[in-house]
């Protein structure tokens, strides 16, 4: 279900965003302050934010409608920033301590006219770094002006992107919007400083490298996903010193994105549609031995997305097609939350 293909097909559908509001608990739970670790979910049927509240166990749905298509959600000096892939703009809001949303800014154009379709960002040195998908590029925002002061040349489709330290690492899958074929997919890492870009990390053709995360050697596993056809997942292993390849753990199957507890336990999403179950895999991030994958995954709601850990190494997974958010500790599913239509990016927030 996420290809890029169907990625790209589900911006162009997605033109006009509803306020389905199913599953919506907001009039049946208390919506006070308290609690203080709280889990945000973007819904990207219904461009909704939702909040877990997960030291109360209970979600408030659709609290905020915000632009078309939320495809990130980054929670930074108080402030969360929802990037907007098809509507090419950013909401800034903050959350009062009655759990509602307050705007801080209008909308952030981030390129309507260039059509750039926004997917991810990062913060590094006062700046915010964009990665616009359809135009190669990374947009660098100035935090405290809210100006676009560079946009950086980055290899073919530009997705996820991750602060490591005085540099940037962009993950560029190659796909081609034109062809609907996978060419070269390759890291670019950039400078924070300079904003230039320091040198290209090749992955290989049709490898479809799209998510990063972050281990306890400094080490940025990449996720490649393969291209749904005769290449299958693989994560590779980059040596932030170095900037090389030094690991590549054969994973198999479809995996997606990926979140490093603070005991380098890997959790990887890999989709499950349909009927379900929806699939999660997990592997030993300092080793690379794969705990569970293909054959014996972690199964969860239907339509595995987007995860995230909290403090406590508690892992939550979206599940899109079943509108529900899994919390799974270690390596087991133990309960569920009902939000919004087609729950995507998360954030952890705590306050």
């Amino acid at each position: 279900m996420k290809t890029l293909f169907k990625l790209v097909i589900l911006s162009l559908i997605l033109c006009v965003g509803t306020f389905l509001t199913s599953c919506d608990s907001s009039s049946t739970t208390p919506s006070g302050p308290d609690g203080s670790n709280l889990v945000l979910v973007a819904n990207q049927y219904a461009n909704t934010l939702s909040i877990v509240n997960i030291d109360d166990g209970y979600a408030l749905n659709n609290k905020i409608g915000v632009g078309n298509n939320p495809n990130d959600l980054i929670y930074y000096d108080s402030k969360i920033y929802v990037i907007n892939s098809v509507s090419n703009d950013m909401n800034i809001l903050r959350l009062t301590d009655d759990n509602e949303f307050a705007t801080v800014h209008a909308p952030l154009d981030l390129g309507v006219n260039r059509g750039n379709s926004p997917q991810y960002g990062t913060i590094g040195g006062g700046f915010m770094f964009i990665t616009n998908f359809n135009t190669d590029d990374v947009n660098v925002i100035e935090l405290d002006s809210l100006f676009s002061t560079a946009y950086i040349p980055v290899g073919t489709a530009p997705q996820d992107i991750l602060t490591v330290g005085d540099k940037i690492y962009v993950a560029c899958c190659g796909y081609n919007i034109n062809t609907y074929t996978y060419g070269e997919g390759s890291i670019s890492v950039l400078s924070v400083e300079t904003k230039t870009r320091l040198r290209s990390i090749i992955i290989g053709n049709g490898k479809n490298p799209q998510y990063l995360a972050l281990d306890s050697d400094n080490r940025v596993h990449v996720v490649c996903s393969g291209n749904w056809d005769d290449i299958v997942g693989e994560i590779f292993v980059i040596d932030t010193e170095l900037d090389e390849v030094v690991q590549v753990i054969s994973m198999r199957g479809t995996p997606g994105e990926i979140a490093i507890t603070s005991t380098d336990q890997a959790y990887v999403v890999a989709g499950g549609w349909e009927e379900g179950p929806g699939l999660v895999y997990r592997y030993n991030a300092h080793t690379g031995q794969i705990l569970n994958g293909p054959e014996n995954p972690i199964e969860v709601s239907a339509g595995a997305t987007r995860v995230v850990v909290d403090a406590d190494d508690n892992v939550y997974v979206a599940c899109q097609a079943a509108d529900k958010v899994d919390k799974i500790v270690n390596g087991v599913k133990v309960g569920s939350y009902e939000v919004g239509d087609a729950p995507a990016p998360m954030v952890f927030m705590s306050r």
